[in-house]
């Protein structure tokens, strides 16, 4: 069976969830091939999912979030000029797809959540399924006007089926099962004991801090008082370009973060999915930051809080945020862990009836 995978261009967030699917999909289908339709980050997932059975095409595959980089809000303006130039695009884009995926007789579209595959899948006559924690739709309705992303409400409605992961903003009607739990990429706890022992110096706190690749941190990571915290040891995305004793950057050919994650104690992050769900895997306790313009935040937000799983922060108080051990003691205490869960499993069962050989 041939699955074209089609995974949204907003960050890293959905090509590592899309990295794990994959990766399980390889380990009990014999059967199947993928193509990962991608593009923002097309060398991850090729570094990542190094298969004979996957190949792999640079396509734009959607817009995402536009965000301002002095506020790390969404720009509106830009994001409602974005979609009008997509609307009118569209047409050739699907088209495009509907003979990529007849040339190369694909027979399943998987979709995190690029609404380009589902629309083409629709065109060619062969089931599509959407995994994600939300539609595009969802989080645009309070952005911008409902015209400006009719293409993808409508492309939304022609999914053959919809799996929605813990968090989701439930406005499908697609859907009529539970969330799928968190889960992320496999975590060696071998190499987060050896990360540990590497950076954990004077019984220091180790803190990841991550607010994603799309954000520019050259502007904001000066701004912050956040590593002045003599009580930490801080570790950093490959692309945060700052240097201090006690500032770890990831290297950049390093693929496996969740191992930083899980290797952490606190993790400071915006509350995107997999960073959540490798922190949650890793049992590291969550202080996220909350953003008013985000749906998407919100929900999982108060998910987690609702579970008493993490604590927030809004960003004039991260720009101040200075941690010592009482501060993060107190963050510790307050904060749960949940039971471990595989949502993988939980994932391959609900694909199991498309994905079965003849």
């Amino acid at each position: 069976m041939h699955i074209a995978y089609y995974i949204s261009d907003y960050g890293y967030g959905h090509a590592s969830r899309s990295v794990a699917i994959i990766r399980r999909l390889l380990k009990d289908y014999h059967h199947i091939k993928v193509t990962v339709c991608h593009s923002f980050a097309f060398d991850f997932l090729k570094q990542s999912l190094q298969d004979p059975r996957v190949s792999f095409r640079n396509v734009k595959t959607d817009i995402g979030y536009i965000i301002d980089a002095d506020t790390l809000e969404i720009d509106r303006v830009q994001l409602k000029t974005e979609l009008a130039a997509q609307q009118m695009n569209w047409p050739m884009m699907t088209h495009l797809e509907n003979l990529f995926l007849q040339d190369q007789m694909v027979e399943l579209v998987l979709s995190d959540i690029s609404a380009l595959g589902i629309e083409a899948a629709k065109q060619t006559g062969i089931n599509s399924i959407g995994i994600s924690n939300f539609l595009w739709t969802d989080v645009y309705q309070s952005l911008v006007t409902e015209s400006t992303y009719t293409h993808l409400s409508e492309a939304y409605e022609k999914m053959s089926y919809y799996i929605s992961l813990e968090g989701n903003i439930k406005t499908i009607s697609h859907q009529s099962e539970p969330d799928i739990p968190f889960f992320s990429r496999d975590i060696d706890w071998n190499e987060v004991e050896r990360i540990r022992t590497e950076l954990i110096k004077d019984d220091k706190i180790l803190v990841f801090y991550g607010l994603g690749m799309k954000i520019n941190h050259d502007l904001l990571v000066h701004q912050l008082k956040l590593f002045q915290s003599e009580d930490c040891t801080f570790i950093v995305s490959s692309h945060v370009n700052y240097e201090s004793e006690n500032v770890y950057r990831i290297p950049n050919d390093y693929l496996e973060t969740q191992h930083f994650v899980a290797a952490s104690d606190l993790v400071i992050t915006k509350p995107g999915w997999s960073t959540v769900s490798e922190a949650i895997q890793g049992e590291s306790r969550l202080l996220l930051l909350q953003r008013e313009s985000f749906l998407e935040d919100a929900t999982t937000i108060r998910l987690l809080k609702e579970q008493k799983e993490c604590q927030t922060l809004s960003f004039s108080q991260l720009k101040g945020l200075i941690l010592n051990n009482e501060s993060i003691s107190s963050i510790q205490k307050e904060i749960q862990f949940r039971e471990k869960s595989n949502g993988l499993d939980c994932l391959m069962n609900r694909l199991d009836k498309f994905l079965v050989s003849d």
